[in-house]
């Protein structure tokens, strides 16, 4: 059973409660922010503000624990997404089970004890379109937190249970309203009780697989109305008709009875009209459009309605809409006029950019907050990205991107709030490609490897220390080896974006996933001077001299669990085989360590073995988060033959010590096919630790032709040795 009871009607007595879809718990506030406290106490009321077209309306969310008093068989929490879809008169499952979930996506709430109202701190955002006489249905689904699996592969969202799937017939679509305790509608619309006349409209759709005809009947059902309120009733078809009546006292509704026929699809036109002796509807009257079906037993059964309801509050937010018209231009007067600051994370355009949006400035195609830095990273990232704020240093230093090598962007930018989760994304669309459809930009999106070696999107985070603050995303993206482009005076498009992620929405949709298409240039960039969470810079391209005959990615993961801030770990280096000559290198990117450089230069191959420390360093708060560096290794043969067996190898290594006579011993755990390291003496003095006897490889590798290869290793658990965790080899067959 759900642990959150949404009502599908003020009054808790109605028969068929989720059909009648007139919810007082799915609750527009307009741009209102409502308190939990205010939400609920007016339980007993209904709250709903009026939707405002091209307006960003708030909607919260409340509802009635009705879990044991105990807690058990729940998490205490319940998860709920809200869809809205151009008004239906009927609800079937398929007419909105493709929707999209509004912002900012799932919410989670507590699910309190038996009887306690709850409501969600954090609205739900919805910008509805302007559809004449036809508004909005409102579709929540809720489910408990313990529900699903989570998945860390996969968005928060994407592990959620899925809505129901079409139901094809009237008898399975009632059993399903009887008995379906996660979905909760509401198709209501918040008329102004002062108006002349209200006319609204809604579509009639009729799914029936038995190949028979439905009979349908269409009712007009009122509370609290002036009996003489004339109403009227209509379809485009003309099969559905009411002609003009006086609404009467609600003992004998109008109703007018059809046969339709499967398939049925038809809008239907509902006219009413005060008389002319009552200026001011009464509060909380309400008319409801109702389609009905008579079961076996001969009983009329809801199917679905529409409703309207009376308020006072109507009129006043009608008018405050009128007065807060949002047009989107390009740097145009009245825009600038009506600027106003950010909340939260916001970049910058121009490096003289404030605070301020709509963007004033002019366009300028080179964002100072991303920062392509060539191929190599940089340990200390974050206070060389602070210290020149205001310096584009890409463009001072002349970074181009490049085939066949790591390229590395950083990102950075202000946030108001402390405490705050921030999450990026990169994407690098070609020359050629639009810009206007920023739903595609996905297509684009700059990849990370997972640990399988599988591409994965790319998303940085960071969690801001104070409030009005300049933040670097210090772990860089690695746009690996870009597609050549025709002419050197094309660049890419390099767009990046943020989102806020808290507790209650911990799956926000992305900037890009929110709009649609813009039809030229100037409502693109208007769009784009709007919103501080995207920057755009365009990144000049230049072809790599000297590309190399190979070139791997390498994801290396030293988890928390494993490891504390006194251990010192490694990532060495060897080869095998690999002809004099020939020349190799390789750089490192994960988050930045002050004086830490995970990167060796282009260098060559010598008769001895290679045993390069790429990284001998301590890794801070280890143990509260996983640590992960994604390599590149690159060789190069220079005119060489590759060897008959020759390898390369990364290993990763973690050095775990005794006091013996002021050394360290060194024992190698794991090996490949190729001969071991020789023993080395490490000066250290950290606490020995045990290692697990068993441990799965911690790196493994995706080539740009999509393999990867992958070493398990296998350790004895000892003390006072470094260990290597995990390697990965690079073969001749590659070569």
């Amino acid at each position: 059973m759900c642990s959150l009871y949404l009502r599908s009607h003020l009054d808790d007595d109605y028969a068929s409660q989720k059909a009648w879809a007139l919810s007082p718990d799915i609750i527009p506030q307009y741009e209102k922010v409502a308190t939990v406290s205010s939400l609920e106490k007016s339980w007993d009321n209904f709250i709903g503000y009026p939707l405002m077209a091209h307006h960003d309306n708030n909607i919260h969310i409340r509802g009635m624990g009705r879990m044991d008093a105990d807690g058990s068989g729940s998490s205490g929490k319940v998860v709920v997404t809200l869809r809205a879809i151009p008004n239906e008169l009927v609800l079937w499952p398929q007419v909105w089970n493709k929707s999209t979930i509004l912002e900012p996506g799932p919410i989670i709430l507590d699910a309190p004890l038996n009887g306690t109202v709850t409501a969600s701190s954090i609205p739900f955002n919805f910008c509805p379109q302007d559809l004449g006489g036809r508004g909005h249905s409102f579709i929540a689904i809720q489910d408990s937190h313990t529900s699903f699996a989570s998945d860390p592969s996969k968005r928060f969202r994407d592990t959620l249970p899925p809505p129901t799937r079409a139901i094809l017939n009237w008898r399975d679509y009632l059993k399903w309203c009887e008995q379906d305790e996660r979905a909760t509608f509401s198709n209501v619309f918040v008329a102004d009780h002062t108006a002349s006349s209200i006319i609204r409209s809604t579509r009639l759709r009729i799914f029936e697989n038995q190949r028979q005809d439905v009979t349908i009947t269409i009712s007009i059902e009122h509370a609290g109305l002036p009996p003489t309120t004339q109403v009227s009733l209509g379809s485009n078809s003309g099969t559905i008709k009411i002609q003009p009546v006086m609404i009467g006292d609600g003992r004998t509704p109008p109703c007018v009875t059809v046969n339709l026929s499967p398939g049925f699809d038809d809008f239907l036109h509902l006219t009413i009209l005060p008389p002319d002796s009552v200026k001011v509807l009464p509060l909380d009257s309400w008319v409801s459009l109702q389609a009905m079906v008579q079961d076996d037993q001969g009983t009329l059964q809801l199917l679905g309605a529409m409703n309207v309801v009376f308020k006072g509050d109507a009129a006043h937010n009608l008018r405050l809409a009128q007065l807060k018209s949002k047009s989107i231009s390009v740097n145009s007067q009245a825009d600038n006029a009506n600027a106003s600051p950010a909340t939260g994370w916001w970049f910058r355009q121009n490096a003289s950019d404030t605070n301020s949006y709509p963007r004033a400035t002019p366009w300028w195609p080179l964002s100072a907050d991303i920062q392509p830095l060539g191929k190599t990273t940089n340990g200390n990232v974050a206070q060389d990205l602070i210290n020149a704020a205001n310096v584009d240093i890409s463009q001072q230093k002349g970074i181009k991107l490049s085939d066949g090598q790591a390229n590395y962007v950083y990102l950075r930018g202000n946030c108001t709030s402390n405490g705050t989760t921030i999450q990026s994304r990169l994407f690098c669309i070609p020359p050629g490609f639009t810009l206007f459809s920023p739903k595609t930009w996905s297509r684009h999106s700059v990849m990370d490897i997972d640990s399988h070696g599988d591409p994965v999107v790319a998303v940085r985070k960071l969690t801001t220390k104070g409030t009005d603050t300049f933040n670097v995303f210090t772990r860089p993206f690695n746009i690996f080896d870009p597609q050549r482009v025709n002419d050197i005076k094309q660049y890419y498009h390099l767009i990046a974006e943020t989102r806020e992620i808290r507790p209650e929405a911990p799956d926000p949709s992305w900037p890009h996933e929110i709009e649609g298409v813009f039809n030229s240039n100037e409502a693109f960039q208007g769009w784009f001077n709007w919103y501080p969470t995207v920057c755009y810079r365009g990144a000049t391209w230049e072809p790599n001299p000297s590309l190399p005959q190979l070139s791997y990615r390498t994801y290396v993961l030293v988890p928390a669990s494993q490891g504390g801030p006194s251990d010192i770990w490694r990532i060495l280096v060897t080869q095998s085989n690999v002809p004099t000559g020939s020349y190799w290198a390789m750089s490192g990117a994960g988050d930045a360590i002050p004086g830490v450089d995970i990167n060796w230069p282009m260098s060559r191959v010598e008769p001895i073995s290679i045993a390069k420390k790429m990284m001998n360093a301590k890794l801070p708060g280890l143990s509260q988060k996983d640590y992960v560096v994604e390599l590149t290794l690159q060789w190069w043969p220079m005119g060489t033959i590759p060897l008959e067996g020759m390898n390369l190898i990364v290993r990763v290594n973690k050095v775990t010590s005794v006091q013996d006579n002021g050394h360290t011993a060194t024992q190698q755990l794991a090996s490949s096919s190729v001969r071991p390291l020789q023993n080395e003496q490490v000066h250290s003095d950290v606490l020995s630790t045990a290692y697990p006897r068993r441990h799965k490889s911690l790196v493994t590798a995706y080539d740009k032709k999509g393999k990867y290869r992958c070493a398990t290793a296998t350790a004895a658990g000892a003390s006072g040795h470094e260990q290597t965790l995990g390697e990965f080899v690079v073969v001749d067959s590659d070569f």
